[in-house]
C-alpha cells in the first residue's frame, strides 16, 4: 500500500539506508505492533545505551505511524471542505 504521506522529520537521518519512500509500503498496524515491540524490549534491556535506541527507534515507527494519521486527516478535511464548497455552489430549497 502505498500513499503521498510526507516524510516524517523523525526518520529523514535514516532515509539513506533503505530505498526512497519504502517506508510508506507498511500500514498503520504494522508501525504500532514495530513500536509496541521495541518499548517491551527496551523494558527487558540491561544495557542502557541498547534500551535508549529501542526507544528511538520506537519512536520513529511511532512517528511514521502517526504521519499516515495526520495524511487520513489532512484528506477528510479537504473532502469536508470540497463537499461545502458545493453545496454553497448548488444550495437546495
Amino acid at each position: 500500500m502505498q500513499c503521498d504521506t510526507r516524510t516524517p522529520k523523525e526518520i529523514l537521518p535514516h532515509q539513506k539506508d533503505y530505498k526512497e519512500g519504502a517506508w510508506r509500503d507498511y500500514e498503520l498496524w504494522e508501525y504500532g505492533m514495530w513500536a509496541h515491540l521495541l518499548v517491551k524490549r527496551a523494558a527487558h534491556r540491561k544495557d542502557a545505551h541498547k534500551m535508549e535506541k529501542d526507544l528511538k527507534d520506537a519512536a520513529n515507527y511511532w512517528a511514521m505511524g502517526k504521519a499516515i494519521i495526520d495524511k487520513e486527516l489532512e484528506d477528510m478535511k479537504q473532502e469536508e471542505n470540497e463537499a461545502e464548497a458545493v453545496n454553497h455552489d448548488n444550495p437546495r430549497f
